[in-house]
């Protein structure tokens, strides 16, 4: 889930395997599922300091209650690999795993009623 739909996310993915040793020119292209356009942006992702994934800085203008799909590929032989696919959603709606503040879908658009007694009337 991405939280700014505007300014820089941080991406953090696992890859496929790909070897670390060569030189690696990375990119990554948005697929807006609205709109069915695709954006390609450049990013440099980096390896975390235990090698279990790898983080980028994601600088795009995502629409608020859209879905997108990012495609991270390298260059390997002279062709695109697909190091990545992640389909995400943007909100800004603010959010606090650690507390239990997650994403809701409903945050702002459904209001529970007030309760009744719920009484039964018989005839």
């Amino acid at each position: 889930m991405l939280v700014n739909t505007s300014g820089t996310n941080q991406l953090k993915f696992i890859s496929r395997e790909i070897d670390l040793t060569l030189p690696i020119e990375f990119n990554c292209y948005i697929r807006n599922h609205s709109t069915n356009e695709i954006d390609e942006v450049a990013i440099t992702p980096s390896l975390d300091s235990t090698g279990d994934y790898f983080t980028a800085d994601l600088t795009y203008d995502f629409t608020e209650g859209n879905y997108y799909t990012l495609i991270i590929t390298y260059l390997r032989n002279s062709k695109n690999e697909v190091m990545s696919k992640i389909n995400v959603y943007c909100t800004d709606q603010t959010i606090n795993q650690d507390v239990n503040d997650n994403y809701t879908i409903n945050d702002g658009e459904y209001v529970e009623p007030n309760q009744t007694s719920n009484d039964y009337i018989f005839v």
